[in-house]
């Protein structure tokens, strides 16, 4: 009896301990764990199938982000402005080099066009002249000019094209600013190269050299126009004003046939000759066209 007694305190006793100790709670998160063992009681897929599953889920969510796309047009426009800034700064550099390139031609000095050979030169900007300014010019260059005897010193003229660069001027453009209108059909039949030189005997010479490109018609004009010549090239190159009305003689100089214009005294002022059929030499004194006449021939023969 009291055995039986014993084995209903242990038992209540151990009802009482059970109630007394606290059941254990499940974690209401669930993990990755817990839901692959849901779906595993009623799949027969794997473990490794559901993880792979899950991950390309991931992956699909992932490509159809809206973050994603907005991410993928951040990158291709930093990609396109890197690509702007670069070839930008490519086009700059290029630019300055070839601005560098062309004031470096811009300040090089311009180099005359030689029909004879030279001892000295000297430059004349044709730029923004009167023929008056260019005529005082020409004529202070002819009297001040300190060149030893049977010495030539050559006055070449330049100007800014249209583009602002500094060029080599052109026998119109010397012919327009130096002459009247009189005789600007003559520039027609003229070729662009011409030496303005000053020749060095008892006193300074000057002369001028043109290239004649079309003879047949530079000839009958030059005659027509004789009456302006003295006037015009003339005066610029020092002949006095005085002698401007007297006409033009033939004669032969140097196995040359030249017209010419004498004074009281029968010495020459003013003259032209041309050389062969295409260059034609203006000249103040015999001295200076024999000198220009060798020249021109060992030059011709040398070139």
């Amino acid at each position: 009896m009291d055995n039986e007694n014993d084995l209903n305190k242990n038992n209540n006793s151990q009802k009482v301990s059970q109630k007394k100790t606290p059941s254990k709670k499940r974690s209401a998160i669930k993990t990755y764990r817990d839901y692959a063992a849901e779906s595993l009681k009623g799949d027969t897929k794997s473990l490794a199938e559901l993880i792979i599953q899950e991950k390309r889920k991931k992956e699909e969510k992932q490509r159809n982000s809206p973050k994603r796309g907005k991410n993928v047009l951040l990158i291709f426009l930093s990609s396109v402005f890197v690509i702007i800034g670069v070839v930008t700064i490519f086009i700059i550099i290029y630019f300055v080099q070839i601005k560098n390139q062309q004031d470096e031609i811009d300040s090089a000095p311009v180099q005359a066009e030689l029909l004879i050979d030279v001892e000295f030169r000297s430059e004349i900007d044709l730029e923004n002249i009167n023929v008056r300014e260019l005529t005082s010019i020409f004529r202070s260059e002819i009297e001040g000019a300190t060149v030893p005897v049977s010495e030539i010193k050559l006055l070449y003229f330049t100007n800014k094209n249209q583009f602002g660069r500094k060029v080599l001027s052109t026998a119109g453009d010397f012919l327009e600013k130096i002459t009247s209108r009189q005789i600007g059909p003559l520039i027609r039949s003229l070729g662009p190269h011409f030496n303005t030189g000053i020749y060095s005997g008892i006193d300074n010479y000057p002369f001028l050299i043109f290239e004649v490109d079309v003879y047949s018609t530079f000839f009958p004009e030059i005659l027509n126009l004789e009456e302006h010549l003295l006037s015009t090239l003339g005066v610029a190159m020092g002949v006095p004003f005085d002698h401007s009305g007297k006409g033009f003689s033939d004669l032969v100089l140097f196995n040359q046939d030249t017209r010419v214009v004498l004074n009281e005294e029968a010495k020459i002022v003013f003259g032209y000759s041309f050389i062969g059929k295409d260059k034609v030499v203006f000249f103040t004194d015999e001295q200076a066209l024999r000198e220009v006449l060798n020249r021109l021939e060992d030059f011709h023969i040398r070139h």
